[in-house]
């Protein structure tokens, strides 16, 4: 089982690659204005993934437990109808800051977003059917698939029609990989009401939201805790740096995939050890905090070389790499550790203090004395205050002795 894990580990970053080259292409014929522009846009969008309130992830999780697993598929169908449709169409009203934007009808403009932000959690609701139906190799399909074909057709549209080709592309990708899904993985659509359904005959759909926020609320404000960023910060100073922080956004994420893949690969083959011993805890991120760091060092000289031969209008973007790219090591332990915070049962604790902080983030954003050089200060300050107070969390909370959630 971990051969399996470790291919699909390798191949969830190579799809993580792909989608972060999208931003550097997309920068060569976007002006940073424009670019700011999308770069916000698509972050919007892509956050609907959070929508379904940890439904889909949850029953991942318990959809293992070979009993449950056709309940489980279920709830996942009903949250498409219960959540996922309704708020995509909350997520239609977006249209009206965008239509003007992209010179666009804004019913036009509203349907699109409103299949974009479908698409996204539908997307992410297959992912768990197949991960609970064990289905590795269709789930890489669909994954390399959706990556490689919005590259070509956003890039290649975005080329001829800027913006709206850019949009168009990621549109009519969505729009393949759910025509390949409807025609080839029928059995995987295919809700099973002939199961014996535990969950639907003695639960109602709501009782079940409780128990899916232990997955969903950390994921969730991790995200929002590094977009605030872009959504508050980069565009209270100007839609331009707005643009220049995307880019460095998309150099953040492409630098930490090796790191994050090395970590990840120790935790998968000890995942129970490092789980319940601190010690091995603090081995695994000693391991991706170190390689995070050399990584980052490597990449501020390969990153000014980047810009500076092919996207010398983007020059701006290199004082971000400068002043926050060393606390790229503190970045990168996100991932396991939020990962432990959910196992640990810490989940309500950390997402307090988490959204606490983007409360404090953002109210310093609001300010109307903030330049480029106070936007920098309150990025690389709250990223190492991110890492610290997951460690503190963890500390205080007697890590060894707290339930063990990982068979569940």
């Amino acid at each position: 089982m971990n051969q399996k894990i470790h291919i699909f580990t390798f191949f969830q970053y190579v799809t993580s690659a792909i989608n972060s080259i999208k931003g550097f292409i997309f920068v060569i014929f976007l002006s940073p204005e424009a670019f700011g522009i999308w770069r916000t846009f698509y972050t919007t969008i892509n956050y609907a993934r959070y929508f379904d309130l940890g439904i889909s992830t949850f029953s991942y999780y318990r959809g293992l437990i070979k009993d449950f697993k056709k309940s489980y598929i279920n709830l996942i169908w009903r949250s498409v109808y219960v959540l996922i449709i309704p708020s995509s169409i909350c997520f239609s009203l977006v249209a009206y800051k965008y239509f003007n934007i992209f010179d666009m009808n804004i019913i036009l403009m509203a349907i699109l977003i409103f299949f974009l932000s479908f698409a996204v959690q539908f997307y992410a609701s297959m992912a768990s059917i197949f991960k609970i139906n064990r289905n590795i190799k269709n789930l890489i399909i669909m994954d390399i698939s959706l990556a490689s074909i919005s590259l070509f057709l956003s890039s290649l549209l975005g080329v001829i029609y800027g913006l709206n080709g850019i949009l168009w592309g990621m549109t009519i990708s969505y729009l393949l990989i759910f025509i390949y899904l409807c025609i080839y993985e029928k059995e995987g659509l295919s809700m099973q009401v002939a199961a014996k359904n535990y969950l639907v005959r003695n639960k109602r759909f709501i009782t079940i939201i409780p128990n899916s926020f232990t997955y969903y609320l950390p994921g969730a404000v991790s995200v929002m805790f590094i977009n605030v960023d872009l959504w508050f910060g980069a565009n209270a100073v100007s839609s331009e740096i707005a643009g220049f922080f995307g880019l460095f956004m998309g150099f953040q994420i492409l630098v930490s995939i090796a790191p994050s893949s090395i970590s990840t690969w120790f935790y998968i083959d000890d995942a129970k050890g490092i789980n319940n011993d601190l010690s091995k805890l603090l081995k695994v991120c000693s391991i991706n905090f170190f390689a995070s760091l050399t990584v980052a060092l490597i990449g501020l000289g390969l990153s000014y070389l980047l810009i500076s031969i092919f996207l010398d209008k983007y020059m701006q973007t290199y004082i971000f790499i400068e002043a926050i790219f060393w606390t790229l090591p503190f970045f990168a332990l996100r991932n396991i550790l939020v990962n432990i915070i959910i196992i640990r049962n810490l989940s309500l604790i950390f997402s307090s203090i988490v959204l606490i902080l983007i409360l404090i983030k953002v109210y310093l954003f609001s300010i109307d004395s903030l330049d480029l050089y106070s936007f920098i200060n309150i990025v690389r300050s709250f990223n190492i205050i991110f890492t610290v107070a997951i460690f503190l969390i963890l500390f205080f909370s007697k890590i060894t002795n707290v339930r063990n959630y990982s068979k569940l």
